[in-house]
This record gives structure tokens, sequence and C-alpha cells, in this order.
């Protein structure tokens, strides 16, 4: 409902709509398999933090409270379903670490901002399991528990993701920041190669390049983009 009332660019276009599916069967899939370990296994860190590097942030929290919803009642026992205190605190701790991760994701630009990410989103859901913990006044053991395991699933979701985004890359042609640093690397073979045969339109593109740059932080645009568009502009 939401993506047809704000985003409706990820539902339009197949090639988006499969990829927000996949994000979403992932997830599914992986809090399956957490389910067997411990409830408290946050999966929704791993697919917030992938979709932070190509959509836009208003959509990847939206993504991440249906994920955390989703994820909380997939792990709460069936004979309590809804009226169960585990589904609203695996509800809250994913929401409050999904939208902490996204904001914490600044530049993305390099892979250690997403661990980063995944461990400030996993203490989150640590400092709420640990409330909860107190509040339902759990024994101390039980409460460390929980939270190491609120912890340990948002670090691992941010190293995880580290593997995870260069085959989504690969899978959907995606040009996140990661991706467009490595076409910005002038030892890669075209631009390489554009600065053996042309060094005279390689100078030109590389002050286009600043110039665009520029402009954008100046507005709030793009700036990383706009950088690589003017490296590869004058190839044709």
């Amino acid at each position: 409902f939401y993506l047809s009332v704000n985003d409706k660019q990820y539902i339009i276009t197949p090639k988006d709509a499969l990829n927000i599916s996949l994000l979403v069967l992932l997830t599914a899939a992986l809090a399956v398999i957490g389910t067997h370990l411990s409830v408290y296994i946050i999966p929704t860190f791993l697919a917030v933090i992938v979709g932070a590097s190509f959509m836009m942030r208003r959509m990847t929290i939206a993504l991440g409270c249906f994920l955390s919803i989703l994820t909380a009642f997939m792990v709460s026992p069936s004979s309590m379903f809804i009226f169960n205190e585990t589904v609203l605190v695996n509800m809250l701790a994913g929401i409050c670490g999904s939208t902490v991760a996204i904001m914490t994701l600044k530049t993305k630009q390099h892979r250690g901002e997403y661990i980063l990410s995944g461990f400030f989103a996993g203490l989150v859901a640590g400092v709420v399991y640990s409330a909860y913990g107190i509040t339902a006044s759990l024994p101390a053991m039980e409460m460390l528990k929980i939270t190491t395991t609120g912890v340990v699933s948002g670090l691992s979701c941010g190293l995880l993701s580290v593997g995870v985004l260069p085959i989504w890359e690969m899978m959907f042609s995606l040009s996140t920041p990661s991706k467009l640093l490595e076409l910005a690397n002038p030892g890669g073979t075209l631009l390489k190669r554009l600065m053996m045969e042309a060094p005279g339109t390689y100078h030109h593109s590389a002050v286009t390049a600043n110039l665009a740059e520029a402009g954008c932080e100046a507005i709030g645009a793009d700036a990383l983009l706009a950088r690589v568009a003017a490296y590869y502009h004058d190839i044709g």
C-alpha cells in the first residue's frame, strides 16, 4: 500500500519489484532459520542495510518497519499470535534498530560503514531488549542472553551485508556508492584507455567532474554519481 501511494517506481519496474521481493523473501528465510536458534534474532537489519545502498531513505525506513512487523509475527508462538509480549518487543527492536541503521549510513562509500551501521542497529536492539528484561523482571542471565542476541544480530547483519552487496549489485546492475567508487578508479580499464588515447579529453572530464561534484554538494544532490558520470561523459 505504501509503495502504491508514495514510491510507485519501485513496483512499476519489474527489476525493482523483484529486487524488493527478494529482500523480503531473504529476510523471511533468515527469520525461519533463526527461530531454531533464538526468537530474538533480528534478520531485518540485513535487508535494510542492503536496501539503503540503492533506495531512498524514506523507502528503506518503510521497508524496515514492514519487515520488523513481518518477522516479529513469524517467530511468535502460534498459540499467542498477537497478544504476546515477544511479538511487541521484537517489533520495537526491529523498527528502532532499522531506523538507526539507516540514519547512520551517510556516504555509503566504504564497506566499514555498513558494518558500523549493523553494529549500531544491534546496539539499539540490545537496549530495547535490556529495557524489556528490566520491566519483565527477567533473570540476569536471561536478560544478558537476549541483549547479546540483539547486538550480535546487528553486527552479523552488518558483516553479511558486505558480502551480499556485491552479489546484489551484479544481479540487478545497481549503481551503489561502492560500485561508483570502483568506476571512479583511474586505474580501471576504460578510464586508463581514455587517459592514454585521449589525454586532453581525460583532463577535460576530470575538470568537469570537479565542477559537477562541487555543484551537487552545494545543492545537496548526489555528488559521487555526478563525479563518476562526468568521468565517462565524453567516452562515446
